[in-house]
């Protein structure tokens, strides 16, 4: 017996309405390895058990409806295989009521509310009855990048009630249920401002269960990096006005980034780079010069900002340029060759 699948509005639906009883746990299991971080499930029943799951990917998020019996999901020690993407893991509970456990807490689940939980650390899950939930996964650096460490937000309940946790609710219902956006950068936007969400919705939580001072560490340092992406345009941006503005001494700020394995100049210096080889990819900028788009993002003299640019991504600003609008030029004549 086969699992059901089927296509519709953009997603890919899998039910075990047809699965022989017996094999349905082991069908399910199986589909979740396929799409998401590997674990274990284990039902009560396997003769009365049930499932429903839709799925697609939208950029880098994975964002899937779930409804099923109940069951317990484990992500072991042994499921984590070293260098295999790791991803943060988000549950919007719809029905029913779940028990997530990982870094040393435990968190309750009702309809509305939201926790999230990191596929790089043993987790369990618990539903001891029906349930349904909305899932969202994206790789952990979208978070790091922004808020830093997880250890001290995962297994946290945020209530889908009130404050920016009805937002981000209402938010991620929109995205999993209603969005069938496939422009890659309206993509990119809906993917960081849910990150965006997530990390003021972590940072309104209470300093309670153990975790003031490194979620104060945390906190800090997610300041510093949304103040460095809001200005990284100022040539004067640098790790002492960085310090400055936050009201931190410029050697707590160093510290702050040795977690990260990166000086704070030189993630200054990356996110610039970043930048600057967005816009040179673009080609709604071709026409702007290489040297216009290098100050624009802060750098002040052309020779370092080339030589910086090469040494990082291993070609000349211009040999970006000219490799996107090659690769632009070969898509669009597939294009026009497929429409023959």
């Amino acid at each position: 017996m086969e699992i059901v699948l089927s296509e519709g509005m953009n997603m890919t639906h899998v039910t075990l309405d047809a699965v022989k009883a017996g094999w349905r746990c082991q069908y399910w299991q199986e589909t979740f390895n396929s799409i998401h971080p590997r674990s274990s499930a284990s039902v009560p029943d396997e003769t009365l058990f049930h499932g429903r799951v839709s799925w697609r990917r939208m950029g880098e998020l994975l964002l899937c409806d779930i409804s099923s019996a109940a069951q317990r999901v484990r992500r072991q020690s042994s499921h984590i295989r070293q260098g295999e993407p790791e991803v943060v893991e988000v549950n919007l509970q719809l029905e029913g009521e779940g028990m997530l456990i990982q870094d040393g807490r435990e968190c309750i689940t009702r309809p509305g509310d939201i926790v999230l939980y990191d596929s790089a650390r043993p987790y369990e899950l618990f539903y001891d009855g029906p349930f349904r939930l909305l899932y969202i996964n994206f790789p952990k650096e979208l978070f790091r990048a922004r808020f830093g460490l997880t250890e001290h937000v995962t297994a946290r309940t945020i209530s889908g009630s009130s404050g920016v946790g009805r937002f981000l609710s209402g938010y991620v219902t929109e995205l999993v249920l209603r969005s069938e956006e496939d422009d890659a950068l309206a993509c990119e936007a809906l993917q960081h401002h849910l990150v965006d969400l997530l990390i003021t919705a972590v940072s309104a939580l209470p300093r309670g269960n153990g975790t003031s001072a490194g979620f104060c560490r945390a906190m800090t340092l997610c300041r510093a990096k949304t103040y460095i992406t809001e200005n990284l345009g100022d040539e004067g941006l640098s790790p002492a006005t960085v310090a400055a503005a936050l009201g931190v001494s410029r050697r707590y700020l160093y510290n702050l980034f040795a977690d990260e394995e990166i000086p704070v100049a030189f993630w200054i210096r990356q996110k610039r780079l970043e930048r600057c080889r967005s816009d040179i990819e673009n080609s709604a900028l071709s026409m702007r010069s290489l040297s216009d788009i290098a100050f624009s993002w802060g750098f002040s003299d052309a020779a370092h900002f080339s030589r910086a640019f090469r040494n990082h991504y291993g070609m000349s600003p211009k040999g970006c340029r000219s490799a996107k609008r090659a690769s632009a030029a070969v898509a669009l004549a597939h294009a026009r060759a497929d429409n023959l």
